[in-house]
């Protein structure tokens, strides 16, 4: 709207605060500085000694420079509110902004603290809630391998059906041996088909850790299956853990066969579905 005279500054307003004289009274002083300057004494409210002084008579002002007719004396109290005068800022005063202020779907994850916690109820508390922080990825054996207490090295690939989908980058793997992308608390899932030959009465895999970089090696977790009758026998067994990776370079993950020694035992794997399988998900920061 056209307004007349010098157009309304937009902001949030908060009175300036009083401003205390008294650390330069000395009993002679009757010149002081303003923080804020003034036109006249009217704009001003002067106290001596916790009494109002009366404009234009005990004092002048203008600009930032204010005299008393009369030096206040020594060791009183001393200072000025201005009147009339408010401060303009484009900052909000601190808790005045509401919910129904905030554009919805307005405050990204990059805006959100970076340890923000979701409690049992669903409530954030606190971990940035982005999708960088997460991390799901599945692998799966293409192929069928038999090679007894071997890693298997070989034939893995990212699970590629039409429908899947992974959260982040995800792994890296070679030769069988897979890498973390970012360190954190993962929960390694495994799921494993086997066919175990008649003459063999067990047969799996163990799921294992190196933590130097593949000098040596724990096992976590085995996945076992067994075949008491007289016929080859399919079966299917699934082990999990979590790890708590500290170090990208240095972690890694792998399987290993174990009591394949049948002619006819051993992983099975396929490129079209998922028979064999890792899933790894990235659940929270590192411990």
């Amino acid at each position: 709207m056209p307004f007349i005279g010098t157009t309304p500054r937009q902001g949030f307003t908060s009175h300036i605060a009083s401003q205390n004289l008294s650390a330069n009274v000395n009993g002679s002083t009757t010149v002081f500085t303003l923080t804020n300057p003034v036109a006249t004494a009217n704009d001003l409210e002067v106290f001596v000694g916790n009494v109002r002084q009366e404009p234009t008579a005990a004092y002048s002002a203008a600009g930032t420079t204010l005299t008393f007719t009369e030096a206040p004396p020594n060791g009183f109290n001393v200072y000025v509110n201005y009147k009339g005068q408010a401060q303009i800022t484009s900052t909000p005063p601190d808790n005045s902004i509401t919910t129904a202020k905030i554009l919805n779907d307005a405050v990204t994850g990059t805006k959100l603290a970076d340890d923000i916690a979701i409690s049992t109820t669903g409530n954030i508390t606190g971990a940035e809630v982005n999708n960088s922080n997460f991390m799901i990825d599945q692998w799966r054996l293409t192929s069928d391998y038999a090679t007894n207490d071997s890693v298997i090295v070989a034939n893995w690939e990212r699970v590629d059906d039409a429908s899947f989908g992974r959260i982040g980058t995800g792994m890296t793997e070679s030769s069988g041996i897979f890498t973390f992308p970012s360190t954190g608390v993962y929960l390694i899932t495994v799921h494993a088909r086997i066919q175990i030959e008649a003459s063999d009465v067990t047969a799996g895999i163990e799921l294992k850790i190196s933590t130097d970089g593949g000098g040596s090696s724990d096992k976590i977790a085995t996945a076992y299956e067994s075949n008491t009758g007289s016929s080859n026998t399919n079966s299917s067994a699934s082990a999990s853990i979590l790890v708590n990776v500290t170090n990208t370079s240095n972690f890694q993950f792998f399987l290993k066969t174990a009591s394949i020694e049948g002619t006819n035992s051993e992983i099975r794997g396929n490129t079209s579905e998922s028979q064999t399988m890792i899933t790894f998900e990235r659940k929270g920061p590192a411990q």
